[in-house]
């Protein structure tokens, strides 16, 4: 019983922060926490999730949960939400952006030699065909950033 009032919490919470569960994801959840607490229940154990009447018991012991449509919520409304609710300054807001870039030449401009007779002219560049790197880049309002950090295709 414990188990599942901090379950009901834990939906509230998630749906406060506008990050609501359908009911399959409930199910779902509920499934995962009773393998891992060795619980014995009659869930559906080839789908690995709690069933329809489970839910609906789970539902009608606590009324505050409730099964709604949601509605658009326009982002800048819930930043300014939790701006306000954390007393967040400039110092402690981050902005993070990606952008992804490839090692391999295309199409390079053409280099002076001076070797007569060769015929083709050789320059660096990586050794992954195709392969593309990713640069993070992290920074605030009030001027600090983080180093970036380059992301490399991985060593298998």
């Amino acid at each position: 019983m414990e188990l599942e009032n901090m379950l009901a919490k834990h939906i509230l919470d998630l749906e406060k922060n506008l990050f609501g569960l359908i009911t399959c994801n409930v199910r779902q959840f509920a499934f995962d926490i009773a393998e891992k607490q060795h619980i014995s229940q009659k869930f559906n154990k080839n789908r690995k999730i709690a069933g329809k009447a489970w839910f609906y018991a789970l539902k009608n012991g606590h009324p505050e949960l409730t099964v709604k449509q949601p509605k658009s919520t326009y982002l800048n409304k819930v930043k300014e939400k939790i701006i306000d609710e954390n007393d967040l300054t400039p110092v402690r807001i981050f902005n993070v952006d990606e952008s992804g870039f490839c090692t391999v030449q295309k199409n390079p401009q053409k280099i002076v030699n001076n070797l007569e007779g060769k015929k083709q002219v050789g320059a660096i560049t990586s050794g992954e065909r195709g392969a593309n790197s990713t640069t993070v880049c992290c920074a605030n309002a009030a001027g600090h950033f983080v180093l970036p950090i380059l992301i490399f295709k991985r060593m298998r």
